[in-house]
């Protein structure tokens, strides 16, 4: 039976492979996919200043 970190390592290495890196350090922020994120990410107004939570800048 496999070792978990052994799967895990394994993964990491499929991953780097498909990603075209061959080190770690080879990897960075272009690698990131967000597109999913970003639609469930809301952005409209937070409605704290309703609760009295919301405080102005005073820039």
């Amino acid at each position: 039976m496999a070792d978990v970190s052994e799967v895990l390592s394994e993964e990491l290495q499929t991953a780097m492979r498909l990603l075209g890196a061959k080190r770690a350090e080879d990897l960075n922020t272009q690698h990131i996919n967000t597109r999913a994120l970003e639609q469930l990410t809301y952005d409209g107004p937070a409605g704290l200043e309703k609760v009295g939570i919301w405080v102005p800048s005073k820039l």
